[in-house]
């Protein structure tokens, strides 16, 4: 769903990221992108030290396992 009266509408997405990387010490991004029915866009960015990002991606797991987590939840 796009929110035209969102300002982030027109910040490109390595903006956003980089922003992101900026405000947190250690960072972890997953997104998927369905473009066509052929062809998906899958964006993987993370930062910060190794422990930080192994242990993000543990809470990610415990999180999706538990079913939390999710924005819409």
């Amino acid at each position: 769903m796009t929110d035209t009266n969102n300002p982030l509408e027109y910040e490109s997405t390595d903006a956003m990221i980089k922003e992101l990387q900026r405000r947190h010490d250690d960072f972890v991004l997953l997104a998927a992108q369905h473009k066509t029915d052929t062809m998906d866009g899958i964006t993987v960015c993370f930062g910060g030290s190794l422990h930080g990002v192994f242990g993000l991606l543990s809470i990610a797991r415990l999180s999706l396992d538990g079913g939390s987590g999710g924005i819409d939840d």
